[in-house]
Parts: structure tokens; sequence; C-alpha cells
């Protein structure tokens, strides 16, 4: 089986090293990297979450190199701040499963004594405090080891990198640009670049990012419709560190315009988001970039022989980790199901099937961080039921009713099966969004608060002493990196 994966942006880099240590033994590898850089890499906005760091290692790049040889830094969430219509302020940190007790669920216990949720997450309160530190591995009772972290990606900086490895692995690399696809029944039979060489494959991956240049241009009958939610224009710049960083983004603003700030080890990257062109700057020192997107998503991923993965299948807003999430799922779903020959109607079917999943859940958590519904209408009627013939759009809708619908009502959690985002991360956001539940658990509510209060004193506490003793972020990555620097 020969794949090719097509593309300059981070997808096709991280596919192509994805596919050597996974399948590169018994698979011919090539990957054809066009002459511009894929622009669209700034709408993966930056926040990767804590699944980055055992991809990062599947991949063949561990932690040391990844802090040694690119401006990556710490991430311990997303700081919103004035953000939607409601001016909302909370840190959408990565915690481990939250405390049980007296067998009830810590936000259960925190809604019946009014108390905020990120009083009692070490992450939040180092993210506040602009510290970090690597949470301790054997040490389970310590405050810290409750927290979870992931990493602000400099995409330019990791591009290089991955494009280093790649010169010095067994993928056969060809640096041109694709002139023109000859198709055949089941897809693409070859492409031909712009020195007039015809290039064969078995499988071809598009990784062009929102170009989608092999994709968009199969035959013309097959090409999968994408579905356009909304059309955005984005401003991306690169500004010098002004500032101590702090181990979290920073994201304000409503869902018609927001900006974004990604703390680099020694730069800032800024996204601003609008419906309409900003038309002035005010930096003289910053590298500007302005692209018109838009966000949505193909009908299919995967059409005959040819299979687009990261911004050549979807487009999320950026103002979550969900986009570097996505592209992380989209390669390790090709990873599970490798076609072994011409006949790839099976794997085709249920990639696709898989990738609807999870872009559906991903939306769905990347839209309820604009829904501001904070209490329950006594007049709410139940939300529809999902199923298979609904629309796209009317599937999130449907799904993200029913999550707000029962927190709203007595606190309950929805889960759905194999979702990106978990159980954390949507506790985090409903409290973050002060969604008020009209009742709460029964075992809460008859829980008298002498029975948990101290419990949880004592655990604002150790986490207010834990905090404070931390080293500021920027201390804590630079002795960090001296130490690696020393061991290698």
């Amino acid at each position: 089986m020969h794949i090719t994966i097509y593309g300059s942006s981070l997808a096709a880099f991280m596919c192509a090293l994805a596919l050597e240590k996974s399948v590169g033994k018994v698979n011919k590898l090539s990957l054809i990297v066009p002459s511009q850089a894929c622009a669209s890499d700034v709408l993966l906005g930056g926040m990767n979450g804590p699944q980055a760091y055992e991809f990062f290692r599947t991949i063949g790049i561990s932690e040391p190199e990844l802090m040694l040889h690119t401006n990556t830094s710490f991430s311990l969430g997303a700081h919103y701040q004035h953000w939607t219509s409601k001016k909302l302020s909370w840190v959408q940190t990565y915690n481990l499963p939250l405390s049980i007790i007296e067998g009830i669920e810590l936000h259960q216990l925190l809604l019946k004594s009014k108390l905020a949720l990120q009083d009692y997450l070490v992450g939040a309160q180092a993210a506040l405090k602009g510290r970090f530190a690597h949470p301790p591995e054997s040490q389970t009772e310590h405050p810290l080891s409750r927290a979870e972290y992931g990493y602000h990606i400099d995409h330019q900086s990791l591009r290089e990198l991955l494009l280093a490895k790649l010169s010095h692995s067994t993928i056969k690399l060809v640096n041109a640009d694709v002139k023109r696809i000859n198709r055949q029944s089941r897809g693409i039979q070859s492409l031909i670049l712009n020195d007039d060489t015809e290039h064969l494959a078995d499988l071809f991956i598009d990784a062009t990012g929102t170009d989608a240049s092999l994709l968009s241009n199969i035959s013309p009958d097959r090409v999968p419709d994408f579905n356009v939610t909304a059309k955005k224009h984005i401003e991306f710049e690169s500004m010098p560190m002004t500032k101590a960083p702090s181990p979290c983004a920073n994201l304000s603003g409503k869902q018609t315009q927001w900006y974004m700030e990604v703390p680099l080890k020694n730069k800032i990257h800024k996204l601003s988001v609008s419906e309409k062109t900003n038309q002035h700057s005010d930096s003289n020192n910053a590298l500007k970039n302005t692209i018109t997107v838009d966000f949505g998503s193909r009908e299919q991923a995967w059409v005959g022989n040819c299979l687009a993965i990261g911004h050549a299948s979807a487009v999320l807003s950026p103002h979550s980790s969900a986009p570097y999430r996505l592209l992380m799922l989209d390669i390790q779903r090709l990873l599970s199901l490798i076609p072994i020959n011409e006949d790839m109607s099976m794997e085709s079917k249920e990639y696709n099937r898989r990738f609807t999943q999870d872009l559906l859940h991903a939306s769905v958590f990347s839209d309820a961080l604009f829904d501001v519904r904070q209490a329950l209408d006594s007049k709410v009627t139940p939300s529809k039921a999902w199923h298979e013939e609904m629309s796209f759009d009317n599937q999130i809708s449907a799904l993200l009713n029913r999550k707000i619908e029962q927190f709203l009502n007595r606190g309950l959690l929805v889960n759905y099966d194999l979702e990106p985002f978990n159980k954390e991360d949507w506790t985090i956001l409903h409290m973050g969004m002060q969604r008020t539940p009209r009742f709460i658990d029964n075992l809460a509510h008859n829980t008298d608060e002498y029975m948990y209060l101290p419990v949880l004193s004592k655990i604002k506490t150790a986490i207010d002493g834990v905090t404070s003793k931390m080293p500021p972020c920027h201390i804590y990555t630079q002795k960090f990196i001296e130490y690696l620097k020393k061991k290698s």
C-alpha cells in the first residue's frame, strides 16, 4: 500500500510522522510538500490539552524536544474574561476527576452553598497567580496531583521541528506543487507535479488546510458538500512579550467578535475573530496576517481513495482546544483504519461515521461556550430527541440542549459516548458560565453544611498554600529548559 500525504500544514507533518511510527514498515509513505506554508494553521488557535503529551510521544516527539526546539509553553487552560454578553469570567482549566464528598459530587455541594468551583481547582488558582509546576507523579495526596496541563503551541516553530524530524525519516519527501489531478472511478489515479512528473499512490491524504486541494478536485459529482456555519475574518499577530506570561490563554468578547492571546516562551500570538474586517492597526512591531474563513465541515472526509484531515475536512472556531483535539483524533482514527487493499469502502464508511461523531461532540462543546442560558425557563419543553435524519446543525442543537437543560434542571451532567471533552471539562464550563440549576441532587439537598464545609475549607486552604509556593510560570520554564540542556 502506497500512502501519499499532500500539504505543508501541521496536519500533514504530524500525520506523516504518525504513519511512519505505526505502519511505515509495511507501507510505502510519501509526503509532497507544496512551496507555500499553510496559512490556515493559525486557525488551530494554539491551545492544546492534556491529550497532546501522549500524542506527541506517539509521533516521536518527547516533551524535552518540544520545549527545547520550539516556542511551546505550558498551559493550564484558558482564562475567559468579560465573555459573552453576560461578561463572565472563569478559568477553563484541566483537571482529573473532581472530588466526591460524602458520596456527593463536588459541584452539587458548591451549588448548594453558592461557592465558586474554580476556588477548588488547583490548576485554575495556579493560572490566576501566573504560576506553574509539573504535577507530582508519585504524591497522589498532593493537591497539585489533581491538576493536568497541556501546551500552548507555536505552529511556526513546531512546523520546523516536524520538518526536521521528517528529513531524517524513511518517508519519501517531495518538494513540489500539484499541477493537475488525474481522476479515476475510485477517486484519484495520480498527481501531476509542477515539474510534470506523475506521482502514483493507492491512498491520497489531503492535508492542504482550508484549500482542500485534493478532495475538492476529485470527480465533481463526488466532492462532498462543505456546510458553512459562519464566515469570519481572522487577524493573526505575533507580538513581543511585554510582561511575565501566564500559563493560560486569555480570551474576551462574544460570538460576533472575540480576541485571544496565547503566551508562548518569548512572544504572544494574538487572534482576533470578527464578522467584519478590522480596518486599523496599532502595533508597529507585530507581524499581521488577515484571512477570511468559512467555519464548517465536509459531509464526508474520506471519499474513494482520498482522505481529508485537519482543516481540509472541518474548520471549528479556535476559541477552545477543539481544533487541536479534532486534528489528533483525525490522525488516530486513520491509524486504526489503514486500508489493506484498493477496496477502501468499509474503512472509509467507518472513518466517516467516527469523524461525524467526533466533530458533532466537539461542536457541541464549542457552541456551549457561547450559549448564555443561565436558568431554565419554566415554559421550556424537552428538546427534540436526536436521530440520524436531523441536519448536522440540528443534531448539535439537540445534543447541546439536552446537556444544558439537564444541568439547569438538577445539575445533572449528560455524557455521550467517546466525547473529546470529558465530564470535568463540562462541569467547569457549566459552572464558569454561571448556570444555576432549578434543583440540586436530593442527597446534597438533605446534607447539612457542617458535614462538608470543613472538607471544602481544607481543600481550598491546601490549594491556596500550594499555589502560593509555586514558581512563576516563566521562571519554572526557564529553569526546566536549563535542566534539559544540562541533561542533554
